[in-house]
């Protein structure tokens, strides 16, 4: 009760508390000390929408570096098949390039 008395506070309407928490662990560690809550539910003050804004927005950093992750590795095993004579062979599947990498 005191808790949902905080976040009317706060003015956050929160009915996922999971999706809370992922938002709120900005580092990632699975762990979320007060200050990180703090700033994360100041943050997510305001309208509800707010709260899916921002949880779009961490999800889009998230698989954006994870796509630049694998575009490295793809270019790594690109410049490896060049370096070895393999760029001829015509189709190569996504598991053989990353095999390479």
């Amino acid at each position: 009760e005191r808790v949902k008395a905080y976040f009317d506070s706060l003015e956050l309407e929160v009915s996922d508390a999971w999706a809370l928490f992922k938002l709120v662990d900005e580092d990632q560690s699975n762990t979320v000390d007060i200050n990180e809550f703090v700033e994360g539910c100041m943050r997510l003050r305001g309208h509800a929408r707010q709260i899916d804004i921002h949880m779009l927005s961490t999800e889009q950093r998230r698989f954006q570096q994870r796509f630049d992750d694998s575009m490295k590795r793809v270019e790594a095993a690109i410049g490896k098949a060049i370096v070895l004579g393999r760029i001829q062979k015509q189709s190569w599947s996504t598991s053989e390039m990353v095999a390479w990498a």
